[in-house]
């Protein structure tokens, strides 16, 4: 279980044909989102790094889930897109930089 604003999530491995990642065109996504049971199920078929990426994708869209931001689908996944694929990169240097002027205020 993993904490997610006042709500606890769970993630799951799941088959690649499991029925919750079924989209509405008969086609299997690699996770889903469910904010009914705040379960994240996540495709067990997919290497390290890009499970890495589709989880940091599908926390995302919880995340807009709990906060209660509505925004059009497209939208949506374009910043859960943004977050997968170069969230690490952004913190990475916003620790280099905090860690730079925290030396020179020292």
């Amino acid at each position: 279980m993993i904490a997610i604003c006042n709500s606890l999530w769970k993630v799951i491995d799941v088959p690649d044909n499991f029925h919750k990642l079924m989209r509405s065109d008969g086609s299997y996504s690699l996770a889903c989102c469910d904010n009914y049971d705040k379960t994240i199920y996540i495709s067990w078929n997919l290497s390290y790094q890009k499970y890495k990426q589709v989880l940091a994708h599908e926390l995302c869209h919880a995340y807009i889930f709990e906060l209660g931001i509505s925004i059009p689908t497209k939208e949506e996944e374009m910043i859960c897109n943004l977050v997968a694929d170069y969230g690490r990169n952004l913190f990475e240097i916003v620790d280099l930089i905090a860690e730079q002027i925290k030396k020179a205020r020292a």
